[in-house]
């Protein structure tokens, strides 16, 4: 609903402040129109599973809910496609991530059958997923020597930018990806709950002699390649099977 919409958003911002600013708590808290530090905290935990003193100190920002745009009417799957490129990159985050960098991969990671997930345990955890994914990857990416962050691009899709110097030496994009795929053989704990899930992640190449939607549009293509070998793998465009 839009009440919900407006209150999800409102601990987005909220978020983004907690981890880019000083502000105290409780100014945070009436800054997104809650009275009390109490209040704003039983809402925070709720949509994010943590405190919100429990999530400054995590220090790791997402922006789960980000603002609504004005979009055309999708008559088919491939316009639905093409939208979110166009989104992303309307965007600029890829585009700000890829200046810069003269070679590296783009990966779209998409969550296999989400909407399973709402239908099994609710709205609820699916927004807490919505954390604990890209955290979990962000994690893993840290213990082999990546600092980087997911970008939200879709429902359930999210963005990876990897600069090829960037990997380990004895890491290829591929193992990369296998290693991110890994991470769901074991459940996702939200909570009490332990949610079964697994990801279809389409890999592409990028350089700066590309345009700037090519390798975004290539690794959305590549996801859906990864989703029609059955889901739970990945796949690096271009390449044959």
């Amino acid at each position: 609903t839009l009440k919900d919409y407006i209150r999800k958003r409102r601990l987005s911002l909220s978020a983004y402040d907690l981890i880019y600013t000083e502000d105290g708590i409780l100014h945070i808290a009436v800054k997104y129109g809650y009275s009390t530090y109490e209040s704003y905290s039983r809402a925070f935990k709720k949509l994010y599973g943590i405190a919100p003193a429990h999530y400054r100190k995590k220090a790791s920002y997402i922006e789960i809910f980000p603002g609504v745009q004005m979009l055309k009417t999708v008559q088919s799957k491939v316009e639905e496609n093409k939208m979110v490129i166009d989104k992303l990159m309307n965007q600029d985050l890829v585009k700000k991530k890829l200046d810069g960098n003269k070679s590296g991969y783009i990966l779209d990671i998409d969550i296999d059958k989400f909407e399973n997930i709402n239908a099994r345990y609710g709205y609820s955890v699916g927004d807490k997923v919505l954390v604990a994914l890209p955290t979990a990857i962000e994690t893993y990416l840290k213990s082999v020597d990546i600092v980087n962050e997911l970008i939200r691009i879709n429902n359930d899709e999210f963005a990876l930018i990897i600069r090829e110097d960037a990997l380990p030496q004895k890491m290829n994009i591929k193992a990369l990806a296998s290693g991110i795929v890994n991470l769901m053989n074991s459940p996702l704990k939200i909570g009490e709950l332990q949610v079964d899930l697994s990801i279809s992640i389409g890999i592409a190449k990028f350089t700066t002699n590309e345009e700037e939607t090519a390798p975004v549009e290539n690794a959305n293509m590549a996801m859906f390649e990864a989703k029609k070998a059955g889901r739970n793998t990945f796949r690096l465009y271009g390449e044959p099977e």
